[in-house]
């Protein structure tokens, strides 16, 4: 940090924290100093595929970057969406699939889903020896087969996944920004670019989603990601299989925070499950078209 101060003749007082960065006066102007997590060289790769919806650093060292600082401005998760699906549309690349790394990721979610079922089931059995309920514990137990059903469902989805990955060849992985919100979509660039990394393209749309479920409209995003980077058959079941994986919830002494936990899950899980059906009843329409084309060319 300090070569970059002295290189721009910085005083040390000019400027304050902000989280992890430091925002930064010079002349005048505002800049943003932030720490580099990754040395690899990100902006030199996004030129080379095309990509140009990103915010390149200023100056940098081997420990820090300094970016211009821009003013918020209105945005929206649309727009975001449209440029992440840009990025993987110029960076998608295809290689060989290793049933090894297939077998791996499958047993690690299915383990992730029997240890959540367990952990679900043991506190039932705990609380079902109650006389008295505290309110999250009550409304746990109101909706406890909401989290079993979507535990199901992520298995039915998990095992077409691995059914469908043990017949292919080759797949198909992408250059994720991999720590998407507003805050890092500035003037139609992204930036934060510390956690980026190249695996299966479900993985930006899944995260992002998971932590703006309470204010982002997940059939519209879905279906603006998906006209512009269309998703295959074994993505959309990984897909569906880690959207529906419920969070366990641990109870802390406060009974307020507890039921706001629950109270937030059951609404996650219940979103996620119109989004689904509705995607579903979509699909299965079109299915239907198609058949109908067929037997009316026949």
């Amino acid at each position: 940090m300090n070569n970059i101060l002295e290189d721009y003749s910085i005083n040390k007082k000019k400027y304050k924290k902000i989280k992890s960065a430091r925002l930064l006066e010079i002349d005048n102007k505002k800049y943003i100093l932030k720490k580099k997590k990754n040395n690899h060289n990100i902006y030199d790769y996004l030129d080379s595929r095309n990509f140009s919806y990103y915010l390149r650093p200023i100056s940098e060292d081997n420990d820090y970057e300094l970016y211009e600082y821009l003013e918020d401005e209105e945005k929206s998760n649309e727009d975001l969406i449209r440029v992440v699906a840009n990025l993987h549309n110029k960076t998608t690349t295809y290689k060989e699939v290793i049933p090894d790394d297939i077998k791996k990721l499958y047993e690690k979610i299915k383990k992730t889903i029997s240890e959540t079922r367990s952990f679900y089931f043991n506190m039932q059995d705990i609380l079902e020896t109650k006389m008295y309920y505290a309110p999250e514990e009550y409304l746990l137990l109101r909706n406890i087969s909401s989290i079993y059903d979507s535990l199901k469902y992520s298995e039915n989805n998990i095992d077409k996944w691995y059914q469908t990955k043990e017949k292919s060849s080759k797949e198909r992985v992408v250059r994720l920004h991999n720590n998407l919100e507003l805050n890092h979509f500035i003037k139609s660039k992204l930036i934060s670019w510390n956690n980026t990394k190249v695996d299966y393209p479900i993985y930006d749309f899944l995260n992002f989603y998971r932590k703006e479920f309470n204010v982002v409209e997940p059939i519209s995003l879905y279906e603006i990601y998906n006209k512009n980077y269309k998703l295959e058959k074994d993505e959309k079941y990984l897909l569906k299989s880690l959207l529906t994986i419920p969070k366990e919830i641990t109870f802390k002494d406060n009974h307020l925070i507890n039921t706001q936990k629950i109270s937030n899950e059951i609404k996650y899980l219940s979103k996620t499950r119109n989004f689904i059906l509705k995607e579903y009843e979509k699909e299965q329409s079109i299915d239907e078209d198609k058949f109908k084309e067929q037997n009316n060319s026949i």
